[in-house]
């Protein structure tokens, strides 16, 4: 959420939405990425202050589909999608002093029939 920007952050993750909607209908696979962000301690507060002024700070090409915080934690998973994984190194070097990123390439869903 952005409290700072409401409706800039809401066109944005439409934007987001209808580019994930139109690959999918377009069945143009791009790797997914899990994201595993930990923060350092103390920083929490930092990085969602840094978030409201300046958004995700994506490099073009490096897609935010969702996200999910650890109850009670300090990691937040989120999963993107990309298909220049190098762009993770400029977009974590935005938020390195705050906490520690894990980016894992997944696949997709096991076929329970086989």
């Amino acid at each position: 959420m952005c409290p700072q920007q409401p409706f800039d952050c809401q066109i944005i993750r439409v934007i987001q939405h209808e580019l994930h909607n139109q690959r999918r209908a377009s069945r143009e696979a791009m790797p997914k990425y899990m994201v595993i962000e930990r923060f350092f301690p103390n920083c929490k507060d930092k990085i969602y202050a840094r978030f409201a002024k300046s958004g995700r700070m994506l490099p073009d090409g490096l897609l935010y589909i969702d996200s999910w915080l650890e109850n009670d934690g300090d990691r937040c998973f989120q999963l993107m999608e990309t298909e220049d994984p190098d762009l993770f190194e400029s977009w974590t070097k935005n938020w390195e002093d705050l906490g520690s990123f894990e980016i894992i390439e997944i696949g997709d869903k096991p076929n329970s029939d086989a």
